[in-house]
């Protein structure tokens, strides 16, 4: 019996990713020739990054290394391999603590340190690396990326911005913690929540605010050089595009009691409306009308941009990414994307790395 193969790390996924041309051609999404040059040059080190920094923790998951590369690539093609490295690292960040507060065992008060140790971190001064052992995990690898933040020129200016919508994220994630909690039973609620309120929390809690203000935030002079106000809307259209992508990409199968999204609460509506209508009828409808909302969403954002001053080069890029996003969500699960498409050609799902990185 041959001995099992050595289960291969998510930069050699990708290194055969990106000199395959038939694996490429069938799985890379859509890309410019300058993006997929700027994959090309940066892609491996920032993952070899990333694969470094998940050994800093379990809750960091590495399957994801490779999708979310590539959409912090597209965001910004021309930013050195450095500042993607950190985008990935906070997106990773965003995944694990989206994992914390949708898990069912997670009390809120484990949450309240959480959020709390948080926006303490991000306001500064940050702790001191001594210090560390105050943190949860959370924290700790929160220091870790506000630290690398802190080298760039523009940061200085921007970081009042980014914690704003640090606060954001926190507090939508809060808000669907309770959600979920509150209709646990799954069964059409008396007075359903306004759908307007949950787009407002959860366009921030799917974390596309923050780490597209990100790539903002760490491009020299975007705050500094453009309304505020126009970026900080631009944010918001990107997160509502993205958000409803996201609840659609849910199977109808997979909702049970305790989900509640977009979806369900269009469907909640419906029932209410006539208690006659099935639960998977219901279902149906809610998605039928999410998806002309996310499609509503999309267009208004071209809209915003269009005729856009050349000086928003940053936040057309936003737009473009936003897109790919909307596209990979259509047709794959982040998570599970690396073991479907290319476990089969390496013959293994990928192993936690041991060595390399960009960004110390």
């Amino acid at each position: 019996m041959s001995a099992q193969r050595r289960a291969a790390l998510p930069s050699e996924q990708l290194r055969l990713l990106l000199t395959d041309e038939a694996l490429s051609a069938n799985l890379l999404p859509a890309m410019t020739d300058e993006e997929r040059r700027a994959l090309d040059y940066m892609g491996e080190a920032v993952v070899e990054d990333a694969q470094r920094w998940s050994l800093r923790s379990s809750l960091l998951d590495s399957k994801l290394l490779i999708p979310v590369t590539l959409i912090n690539v597209v965001l910004s093609p021309h930013s050195s391999p450095e500042a993607v490295a950190t985008r990935v690292r906070l997106s990773l960040w965003v995944y694990a603590l989206d994992d914390l507060f949708e898990a069912d065992s997670t009390e809120f008060d484990t949450l309240r340190r959480v959020v709390s140790e948080c926006l303490s971190v991000s306001a500064g001064p940050l702790p001191a690396a001594g210090g560390a052992a105050a943190l949860t995990e959370y924290g700790t690898l929160l220091r870790d990326i506000c630290n690398n933040l802190a080298h760039h020129a523009s940061w200085t200016a921007s970081q009042p911005l980014w914690t704003g919508l640090l606060v954001r994220l926190l507090d939508g994630m809060l808000y669907e913690y309770w959600l979920q909690r509150r209709y646990a039973a799954g069964g059409c609620p008396d007075v359903v929540p306004p759908f307007d309120e949950y787009l407002f929390h959860a366009t921030h809690s799917v974390g596309v605010p923050l780490i597209w203000g990100t790539s903002l935030a760490t491009a020299p002079g975007a705050f500094a050089s453009l309304p505020v106000a126009r970026s900080l809307a631009l944010l918001d259209k990107c997160g509502i595009v993205v958000r409803l992508a996201n609840d659609l990409a849910t199977p109808l199968t997979a909702y049970d009691g305790r989900t509640v999204d977009a979806i369900r609460l269009q469907a909640w509506t419906v029932q209410s409306r006539d208690p006659s209508v099935t639960h998977h009828e219901a279902l149906t409808a809610g998605k039928a009308t999410v998806s002309k909302l996310k499609e509503a969403a999309l267009a208004d954002l071209v809209r915003f941009m269009h005729g856009a001053p050349a000086a928003w080069g940053p936040e057309s890029r936003l737009v473009r990414a936003t897109q790919l996003v909307v596209d990979f969500y259509g047709e794959h699960d982040c998570r599970s994307w690396m073991l479907t498409s290319l476990t089969p050609a390496l013959g293994s799902s990928p192993r936690r790395a041991d060595s390399g990185g960009v960004v110390e």
